[in-house]
């Protein structure tokens, strides 16, 4: 058993590889065919896991005016393990440069689900833009006419990375 141990790891390693690859581009294929207004999220590393992604606010919220982006970075073993999730511009919601915490990222694994998408998360981020969660990892609270004057700053990004 011991001589086959390290041949097993070596072939359940590769076939974890094998699904998220797999999975990721699925997901490009995706983001590619079903075009959203709303949202937008590409990889910008070579091996696919990490992702860039711009979120418009919500309508009828402070933060309607504002163009979010963000950076989403794929476990791994994706879609086994939840992302970490960040953002690149003020909002006055979320911290910059720093991993966020929401039922979907790494912060909660025992919430994820292996059904989330790259679609879906984006969807459930910009769901969470206007609502507060005190005392949340990487999430802050802001006056709303500040957090106004932060969606109209946000047009102006622009990410050295992706563009």
């Amino acid at each position: 058993f011991r001589a086959v141990l390290p041949f097993l790891v070596q072939r359940v390693e590769a076939m974890s590889r094998s699904i998220t690859l797999g999975r990721i581009n699925k997901e490009i294929q995706n983001m590619r065919k079903n075009k959203n207004p709303d949202f937008h999220a590409a990889p910008v590393s070579s091996n696919n896991l990490e992702w860039h992604f711009t979120i418009r606010g919500p309508t009828e919220t402070p933060y309607e005016k504002g163009i979010y982006h963000g950076k989403i970075l794929l476990p791994s073993d994706f879609p086994m393990s939840p992302p970490d999730i960040s953002f690149f511009t003020e909002s006055g919601r979320f911290e910059v440069n720093k991993k966020i915490c929401l039922t979907i990222t790494s912060f909660h694994k025992e919430e994820w689900s292996p059904s989330w998408t790259i679609e879906t998360i984006l969807q459930a981020i910009s769901s969470m833009i206007p609502v507060p969660t005190p005392g949340a990892i990487g999430s802050i609270e802001t006056p709303d006419e500040e957090v106004r004057q932060l969606a109209l700053k946000s047009q102006t990004f622009k990410c050295p990375k992706c563009g």
